[in-house]
């Protein structure tokens, strides 16, 4: 029995910390009180979801409302969860047609196929789900017409992914952590060459105001991005972490810092220094981290981490899925070895919309790295990004997945 409970005892504290870490990263949606997970690393993939998937499903299968007498045109809204199991539950209709209208909608959310369900640091995780269509319907001819509103959908993934509600406060000076990592990084030893680059890192700040998780995911040197490693460790915690709907919230960061390293006199500085209050928008297009950036373009060379207007590939995710599957050759060296998994790449889409810098920032294998760098590097000019109505260079982050299940070539 003594020997049970010394065994039981860790299990318990290792399970309880799951728990609060997984707690962390829930927020819940304060119109139908459901918990989701703020990020993922995978979204929900919806049956033939290349083909327009779940709103594709609902305009092959929507159906005429009974007890209809007049004509009606207008938008519905819906907030949903997509659970563990790929289902799409609590659904909640925020903005309303009419109720046999919206009664069609939510009979067929809640018959369609389930989707792969989102993942997150390998685990199932609910995420939130909008909706939004604008729907027609002729009284005369007995038909109802419903379109995705693309825009409004993505408005509303907006407002979900909030946050936070108050940022958290760096107990540094100025309350200003940028500045904090300018003024106390050492200089780089080591260095061979002058360098005027941009490195990028990001950091989770917990609920503690502590600061986890550092990774470098654009690098300018080993020797530089090493002392930058080194400052972010140094640095004091957040003396109060973000909250959002009064519950302290784990908050994802990330900062780009254009360095210069002078070898003759030893040193390192920046060559902006923001306010003390930075910018800081939400970024869809990262992994779901929060981005700090300058909002100005006074700089043409600047490259922004968040945008007014997000870089897209020409025709949208569907097409830019449909590009992946016909161009990837699996590696014959990774299906001998039966390697698969995700490659991280990052790049930055310029004001033509070309790619350049294209870097891979995690991959389960150098040969799957090459292959991803490959297809993106044939990769059609996307449409660029804006900031204040004009074209910026932007930083942008996307997975590829890479199973056996579907090497066919």
């Amino acid at each position: 029995m003594l020997n049970m409970k010394k065994w039981l005892l860790p299990f318990l504290l290792i399970l309880t910390s799951a728990l609060v870490k997984a707690q962390d990263d829930l927020t819940m949606n304060p119109n139908n009180k459901a918990y989701y997970s703020r990020y993922y690393d995978a979204a929900p993939l919806f049956p033939d979801m290349y083909d327009g998937g779940l709103f594709k499903y609902i305009t092959d299968h929507v159906e005429y409302p009974q007890n209809i007498t007049s004509s009606i045109s207008g938008q519905i809204n819906i907030h949903a969860i997509v659970d563990t199991t790929g289902a799409i539950v609590d659904p909640l209709v925020i903005r309303s047609i009419s109720p046999e209208v919206d009664r069609v909608i939510l009979k067929l959310l809640a018959v369609m196929p389930h989707s792969q369900p989102a993942i997150y640091k390998g685990h199932k995780v609910p995420v939130f789900l909008a909706v939004v269509l604008n729907v027609s319907v002729n009284a005369y001819e007995k038909t109802i017409k419903a379109t995705r509103d693309v825009q409004a959908q993505v408005n509303e993934m907006q407002l979900a992914k909030k946050a936070y509600d108050v940022k958290p406060k760096f107990a540094g000076p100025d309350d200003n952590f940028y500045k904090y990592v300018v003024d106390n990084i050492k200089y780089p030893e080591g260095v061979k060459s002058d360098i005027d680059a941009i490195i990028q890192f990001r950091f989770t700040i917990d609920t503690a105001g502590r600061i986890k998780d550092i990774a470098i995911s654009r690098t300018i040197s080993k020797e530089v991005d090493q002392a930058v490693i080194d400052v972010i460790k140094s640095a004091p915690p957040y003396s109060a972490p973000a909250t959002l709907f009064g519950k302290k919230v784990v908050l994802r960061a990330t900062y780009s810092i254009n360095f210069v390293v002078n070898t003759t006199l030893k040193t390192i500085t920046a060559k902006q220094i923001p306010p003390p209050q930075p910018n800081i928008n939400n970024s869809l297009n990262s992994g779901n981290t929060l981005a700090i950036s300058k909002p100005s373009v006074a700089d043409p060379n600047q490259i922004f981490t968040a945008v007014e207007v997000s870089p897209g590939y020409p025709g949208g995710e569907n097409a830019f899925g449909q590009f992946l599957m016909n161009n990837i050759r699996y590696p014959a060296s990774a299906k001998k070895n039966k390697v698969e998994g995700r490659v991280f790449l990052t790049f930055v889409v310029e004001t033509d919309g070309a790619l350049s810098n294209i870097v891979a920032v995690r991959t389960p294998s150098a040969d799957l790295a090459d292959e991803a760098i490959r297809v993106m590097k044939d990769c059609p000019k996307w449409t660029p990004g804006y900031q204040s109505g004009k074209p910026v260079r932007v930083q942008y982050t996307v997975p590829i997945n890479f199973t056996l299940q579907s090497a066919t070539r």
